[in-house]
């Protein structure tokens, strides 16, 4: 009697099949990594430029009105430019800066006038905007300011 032999080798096609799905598999944790990793480094720079703002109202406000700290009285001009090396990377970021002001209140019977201040603090742009698939690549911070007379 001739005995039957089972052999437990994979076919071809259960190799295909396995490497296959191992590449997509690859593919799927690449891209959430890769995701991850950006997202991180936008939170970076979210947090950089939210301390900024905070450092640059500051400042304002101590130096008070008319200009705020600046020099001219145009208020396009109240503008500024910061480089920062964010932790984790190499080179230098370029975040920009704008402050503007309105007046809420200033009336001859009380004792002082009432501020809006408004920093806009953005990078890797122009100007304050967005980028597909980035989002919003500045941040806003605001102060209201009574200044007494």
């Amino acid at each position: 009697m001739k005995r039957k032999t089972h052999h437990s080798a994979l076919t071809l096609m259960e190799v295909v099949v396995s490497l296959g799905l191992v590449s997509i598999l690859t593919i799927f944790v690449v891209g959430v990594l890769s995701r991850l990793l950006f997202s991180s480094g936008k939170t970076a720079h979210q947090t950089a430029a939210n301390l900024l703002a905070e450092e640059i109202l500051e400042s304002v406000v101590l130096m008070g009105p008319p200009n705020w700290g600046f020099g001219t009285p145009e208020r396009d001009q109240w503008v500024g430019r910061r480089f920062l090396t964010l932790p984790g990377e190499k080179t230098e970021t370029l975040f920009e800066y704008r402050v503007e002001e309105l007046t809420l209140g200033d009336s001859p019977e009380d004792l002082g006038t009432y501020h809006d201040l408004k920093v806009t603090v953005w990078w890797w742009l122009s100007e304050a905007g967005q980028r597909v698939d980035q989002g919003n690549l500045y941040v806003v911070a605001h102060r209201k300011v009574y200044a007494r007379r």
